[in-house]
């Protein structure tokens, strides 16, 4: 197979290409099954397919910083979800980051 690789070969994609904001698996599309990917003229990712995660309390934080600079999305989801992505937004509760270190040093004192 190695033979047939040439360096003018046509690697065009064959479908619609709508994918996911790049992140760190804070973004998504919602419900794509894997049919919906097979097939030389499917769309990847699926039209009409909407992004998960962001209407979920634990992952906003993580979404908000991976929208930063990218205003139309930001805007789009303010709009969908104005409770956590409007200019009047509560952040969810943080987990407190000394929580396990100081746990950790009380039983090492004992």
């Amino acid at each position: 197979m190695e033979d047939e690789i040439k360096p003018d070969l046509n690697v065009d994609l064959v479908g619609g290409f709508a994918p996911s904001p790049f992140t760190t698996s804070a973004l998504y599309f919602d419900g794509v099954k894997p049919s919906e990917l097979a097939g030389w003229d499917s769309q990847v990712m699926p039209a009409g397919k909407t992004l998960g995660g962001v209407s979920e309390p634990k992952m906003v934080r993580k979404v908000i910083k991976a929208i930063a600079q990218r205003p139309k999305l930001k805007a789009k989801l303010a709009e969908l979800h104005p409770e956590f992505y409007g200019p009047d937004a509560k952040f969810p509760p943080m987990k407190k980051k000394g929580a396990k270190k100081k746990s950790a040093t009380l039983l090492e004192s004992k």
